[in-house]
């Protein structure tokens, strides 16, 4: 008993078991805002580094993470199943595809990604050319080859041929130039036996600094090859998810069909560690058969995850059938429509629940499907008993995720996402049909699913971890250190939960929120260039930034001096921008739930000012610590061109330019004939070469004359480039005859003003024979601000440059790191974000 009088059993039965939580027979969601439960804190007497998310994904597979990617076609195929595997969890390929063999390629891609010893490296014979080189690297990626006798692993080891011996070869010389005659012969090559082990072989590649290490026999044949990269993947991703080859893990998806026998052959052939029975009601005497004969024919490997099933009789069906896992959940994802159409399903908190029950006492593990939508629904999900967790929607806006990135009416940046079970996505392959029990022949299909799109969530190496260490804080506040803890306090009883009303759950939520302090919002905005003279004039009707601020004072009349406004890319005059970012501070609170209306009367006015040339996308809260300009991930530019395509069509325009030319002139350039396209390439992929990663970019700097009036340090020119490349452009008005149209597209993290106009004259210089590819090379290899301008070159026109795109980790709206102090918190000189850099 404690001073209060409390005795140890009261203190105890604070709150509910889970027992006691499930009794009412009702069903119970994990929805995290407006839920139906919470799980009490524990004490805790450890750090959130020591919680082990270790866990079974099935009975004879131990995942590191209990994260597995959803088998849709808009989440998982192998990007996304191979950065699930590296971070500790593991992605299962959707079997949505035209044919069996294109899933079967996604799953050997995996295979082959982290591989370990790579036991079918592709190889080449010593009489091929370096052509054949670069048409195995184009499909397979790989950049060290094995050369052998027979051009296979079996043959006689002659050799190795990496891009390093082949970069210096003229492209002309290829088809013409052997292999023999480029790759490093045998015995200048270190080689393992067929007895190394793989710790072994590590060692060796860091001690001789070996790129490539091939493993034979005692015939000298290859037998495999290890690669110094896989040594380096390791370091980077300490929990990644192997079989016993050092292989990642991944899982595949098949129908209950008849030829799912065949795509079971396959996979197993290729590797897949896992097979997950894709239906929406597992419970049928198809799967049944099916698991039947699997087990027959594949008793342990590839595991079979069985599903999907809600109630404890259909799991005891699917187990009593070999199942290796259970997979719980029917119409609970946030894009499947099953309860509405068919009437049939159940809440996802009781499903899981119940069914976990039963399937613990066999040794059965459960795999939480659907209904996942943010970190803590994980953590609930794990204590109502599943192993893992399976996630659609939350990774569909991820950029492994499969699909391109649009934007969307408001701006905001998205990615298409549909229920397999919708009409799409059974229109697209008889694969989907079959999950829900439609034939192909079917005069009517009825969707259990819809089409929707997700918001931009960045990357999976950024979105995985946070949702981990989101899970560890929550293992920490329940106070256990592992799943096994977990399960034993909330089978017993000592883990408590509690029910909460309807007034609990708007409590805990976002609520009563009103302060008197300044709010910070980012901005997304796009202009037309040619209608503002800079970005920055403080004069509303000529500058952009001056403009918004009028924008906004309009609304907020009252702010003030209070109004801040700064811009996270600077544009010059006459440079578009598709979307831009603007940090601004006002003194108002929760102003984007009015969002709708402000965008609404924003560009209403802005269309009576400027006649729709600047368009205000979106805004949303972000914290203090944010600066607009270093979180960013990266820029995204693209410089447009139009070449002449014969001297006639040049003068033509000269003269008399037509209507599209004089509609496109303020937003390309217009250049003559003569132009080689294949120079222009060569120029960018010089830049590629040499400015991939960070390099001194002095060379393309707008004011040289700076540096005798400012000090080095104030004008960092050390810039990380992710992408330079050509392609083929498109006019904005129909009929465009007589130039070709030609993109110059630019991913970087950040560029001094004016810099890619800089290198666009450069690539159309060199394109014109204007300036040589050694003079190229000077330019590149001898960063000088006074170098351009000794060449007596200028800047390529700002029509023709667009800012495409701003992109965040979105995580840095709220938790920015690093933290960045602005002048608008504290007069701290040199504190605000006001460097030459961005």
């Amino acid at each position: 008993m404690d001073e209060s009088g409390e005795t140890v059993r009261e203190l105890d039965d604070d709150g509910q078991t889970i027992d006691e939580l499930m009794s009412s027979q009702m069903g119970l969601t994990y929805n995290s805002v407006f839920s139906d439960f919470n799980i009490l804190p524990g004490f805790i007497n450890f750090d959130v580094f020591s919680v082990d998310l270790s866990t079974k994904l099935t009975r004879d597979i131990t995942l590191k993470i209990p994260l597995v990617s959803s088998p849709m076609d808009t989440v998982t195929e192998s990007e996304m199943a191979i950065s699930m595997a590296l971070h500790g969890g593991i992605g299962i390929i959707h079997a949505n595809y035209a044919s069996l063999d294109d899933q079967i390629k996604e799953v050997v891609k995996v295979k082959r990604y982290k591989q370990g010893f790579i036991s079918h490296p592709h190889c080449i014979k010593k009489t091929d050319s370096v052509l054949d080189l670069l048409q195995i690297k184009k499909k397979y990626g790989f950049t060290g080859t094995p050369v052998t006798s027979t051009g296979a692993v079996g043959g006689k080891l002659l050799g190795l041929v990496t891009s390093r011996d082949i970069d210096l070869i003229d492209e002309s010389k290829y088809s013409c130039t052997k292999i023999s005659d480029v790759m490093v012969p045998l015995e200048s090559l270190i080689t393992g036996t067929e007895d190394l082990t793989l710790e072994h072989a590590y060692k060796i590649l860091e001690t001789e600094k070996k790129g490539k290490l091939p493993i034979v026999n005692s015939n000298n044949e290859l037998v495999s090859l290890i690669a110094r990269s896989d040594l380096k993947k390791a370091r980077d991703f300490p929990w990644s998810s192997y079989d016993s080859k050092g292989q990642l893990r991944v899982g595949a998806a098949i129908n209950t069909r008849e030829s799912a026998k065949e795509a079971v052959k396959k996979l197993a052939e290729a590797g897949a560690d896992v097979l997950v029975i894709d239906s929406s009601q597992g419970a049928s005497i198809y799967q049944v058969n099916l698991l039947h004969w699997i087990k027959k024919k594949y008793p342990k490997r590839p595991q079979i995850i069985a599903g999907n099933v809600v109630t404890k009789k259909q799991a005891a069906i699917l187990i009593a059938a070999g199942a290796d896992a259970v997979r719980v959940g029917m119409g609970s994802g946030s894009i499947c429509i099953t309860q509405e159409v068919t009437a049939v399903g159940r809440a996802q908190g009781t499903a899981v629940y119940r069914v976990a029950k039963y399937a613990r006492l066999h040794g059965i593990p459960v795999i939480a499907d659907g209904g996942i939508r943010d970190v803590g629904y994980i953590t609930k999900a794990l204590a109502l008993g599943a192993s893992t967790v399976m996630m659609g929607g939350l990774l569909a806006g991820t950029t492994e995720a499969p699909g391109e990135y649009f934007w969307g009416p408001s701006g905001v940046r998205l990615k298409k996402y549909r229920g397999m079970g919708s009409i799409d996505a059974m229109k697209a392959n008889i694969s989907s049909q079959d999950r829900y029990f439609n034939s192909e022949s079917d005069a009517i299909k009825v969707a259990q699913g819809v089409s929707a799109t997700m918001r931009d969530r960045g990357s999976v190496h950024k979105f995985v971890p946070y949702l981990v260490r989101g899970i560890q804080h929550g293992f920490q506040d329940i106070g256990v250190r592992d799943l096994e803890e977990l399960r034993v306090g909330v089978v017993r009883g000592e883990i408590r939960f509690e029910l909460r009303s309807n007034n609990a759950q708007v409590e805990g939520g976002v609520h009563s929120l009103h302060s008197a302090e300044v709010c910070r919002y980012l901005l997304w905005t796009s202009y037309d260039g040619a209608r503002f003279i800079s970005i920055a004039d403080g004069n509303a009707r000529f500058g952009v930034l001056g403009f918004l601020k009028a924008l906004v004072k309009e609304s907020f009349p009252d702010v003030g001096e209070q109004l801040k406004m700064s811009q996270s890319s600077r544009t010059d005059a006459g440079v578009h921008a598709l979307r831009n970012a603007f940090i601004v501070q006002i003194p108002i609170m929760n102003a984007d739930r009015a969002k709708s209306k402000l965008l609404h009367d924003w560009n209403q006015r802005a269309d009576e000012c400027t006649g729709k040339s600047i368009r205000v996308l979106d805004f949303h809260n972000v914290s203090k610590g944010f600066c607009s300009r270093r979180n960013v991930s990266y820029r995204k530019y693209k410089y447009r061109l139009a070449v002449a395509d014969n001297e006639n069509e040049w003068l033509k325009y000269i003269e008399h330019p037509s209507t599209w030319q004089f509609a496109e002139k303020p937003y390309m350039w217009f250049l003559p004939n003569g132009f080689d396209i294949q120079k222009a390439v060569d120029a960018c992929l010089l830049f590629k070469i040499s400015f991939y990663g960070t390099h001194n970019m002095a060379s393309f700097m707008k004011y040289p004359l700076r540096d005798r009036l400012r000090t080095v340090e104030r004008i960092p020119t050390l810039r990380h480039i992710l992408h330079i490349g050509i392609s083929g452009g498109c006019s904005r008005i129909l009929n465009a005859s007589g130039f070709s149209l030609i993109d110059i597209s630019v991913i970087s993290r950040s560029f001094l003003r004016s810099q890619i106009r800089r290198m666009v004259r450069t690539i159309v210089d060199h394109a014109y024979g204007h300036i040589s590819r050694e003079r190229l090379l000077w330019l590149l290899d001898n960063p000088n601000p006074d170098n351009f301008h000794h060449l007596g070159m200028v800047s390529a026109p700002a029509q023709g440059l667009f800012l495409e795109d701003v992109v965040y980790d979105e995580r840095m709206f709220c938790n920015p790191v690093p933290y960045h102090y602005h002048s608008w918190d504290e007069e701290i000189d040199g504190m605000l974000c006001d460097d030459e850099s961005f």
